[in-house]
């Protein structure tokens, strides 16, 4: 791939991500204006348990069906193949995923209380099975990608402003996602048409194949996600002022924004990096972007407080704290990702990064453990463990890049 496409990949990746930033951030201090801050928690609540959902049924095909897709790119015939392949696998998992909802809706009052509210976001996941970001990623048609997402969140948020006044109408906010999904799959499969690409199911043998492929980035996916989404889900069982979740997924929220910008640079490369590995790449991405990343490291430490309270209003003011002490999460996360899939990934490494993150994971429940055994289970000690796990994270993923340092071109 040329320097230029590499460019080009990253353009329309920032681009998606701009949107992804920019429209939450509209309906974002929007609805914790609009809704109550105990409301607001249990959408809040309900998302992070979405995530994982979400999270299952992707299966960590946004990496290995991209791995595939980009070695048969040209043959319009195989990339109809896989992609049927993983629609059939993930349908499987969406009925595995409704079955877990079913436990935990029936384990969990938050959720067992807004049931309705509960399933039609799970909705959304099931339609997400036909969106296929990664055959436009794989095919390297990044425009398209961001294209579809633009067209079904910017539908999804202009008719936020219009139907969710208040509490009473939180329903509409599963109901607009289910609705510009539906904007989103028309334009998917007219470019499909315009790309000639047909998409064939094959037996369920090829499905179940894909599955058992693609299960060493699922279980790093999940692990991953344990960092923020378990964190939500244990707060809204030991502590039981709904109020904290909002707080915890205010503070996140904005993390988490961050954290997507680095998103279309880790994105951006990893098609690079299958093709032909060079340390060189990542020492520039480190030395042009990690300067960015410290001085919004320090912005955000030192202007938390008005960051909230002018994003999210004067409601919200104990989330600035919060806030504050997750701060490192954003330094150490940006060259933990970077040597992640992209670079060991891209090396046949998948194996590795897992155990990373497993053993990430597991240090992160460790501690939740021991917080909750301790009666030390308050939102500043969470974050503070939230920032040693991503400070192991890194460290261990940058022990294996010097142990594989010989797989790079230098």
């Amino acid at each position: 791939m040329s320097k230029s496409r590499i460019s080009s990949n990253i353009i329309y990746l920032y681009l998606l991500t701009i949107a992804k930033i920019l429209f939450p951030l509209l309906t974002f201090p929007y609805l914790t204006r609009v809704l109550s801050v105990d409301v607001y928690g249990m959408v809040s609540y309900v998302r992070a348990t979405i995530i994982y959902m979400q999270i299952l049924v992707d299966f960590g095909f946004s990496l290995s069906a991209v791995k595939d897709i980009v070695r048969i790119r040209n043959d319009n015939k195989k990339v109809g193949e896989i992609t049927g392949d993983v629609i059939i696998a993930k349908l499987l998992l969406c009925v595995i995923g409704m079955l877990i909802l079913l436990v935990l809706c029936a384990s969990i009052p938050i959720l067992s209380n807004n049931l309705l509210y509960t399933f039609l976001s799970y909705v959304v996941v099931i339609l997400s099975v036909f969106l296929l970001d990664y055959l436009f990623r794989g095919i390297e048609e990044m425009q398209l990608v961001s294209l579809s997402f633009i067209i079904m969140k910017g539908a999804s948020t202009l008719l936020t402003f219009v139907f969710v006044r208040s509490d009473a109408d939180i329903l509409w906010i599963p109901v607009l996602d289910i609705i510009s999904s539906f904007f989103a799959l028309f334009f998917v499969y007219a470019q499909l048409k315009r790309l000639h690409i047909k998409i064939v199911f094959r037996d369920i043998i090829y499905a179940l194949r894909s599955l058992k492929e693609s299960f060493v980035y699922f279980i790093s996916n999940m692990a991953t996600t344990a960092f923020g989404g378990l964190n939500t889900m244990l707060i809204g069982i030991y502590i039981p002022d709904v109020k904290e979740i909002a707080y915890w997924s205010v503070a996140m929220t904005l993390i988490s924004g961050a954290q997507a910008l680095y998103n279309p640079i880790t994105g951006g490369v990893y098609p690079q990096m299958v093709k032909n590995p060079s340390l060189r790449i990542v020492r520039k991405l480190l030395l042009i972007f990690m300067p960015c990343v410290i001085f919004g490291c320090f912005f955000t430490w030192i202007c938390s407080g008005d960051i909230v309270r002018i994003i999210n209003g004067p409601n919200y003011d104990e989330a600035a704290e919060v806030l504050r002490y997750l701060v490192p999460v954003l330094f150490f996360s940006f060259p933990g990702m970077l040597i992640g899939w992209p670079v060991l990934g891209a090396i046949d490494k998948a194996a590795d990064v897992t155990k990373t993150t497993i053993f990430t994971c597991i240090f992160q429940l460790v501690g939740l453990t021991l917080l909750i055994l301790y009666n030390q289970f308050t939102l500043i000690m969470i974050s503070i463990l939230r920032d040693m796990t991503e400070a192991v994270l890194f460290g261990t993923r940058f022990v294996y890049l010097i142990k594989y340092k010989k797989y790079f071109v230098q």
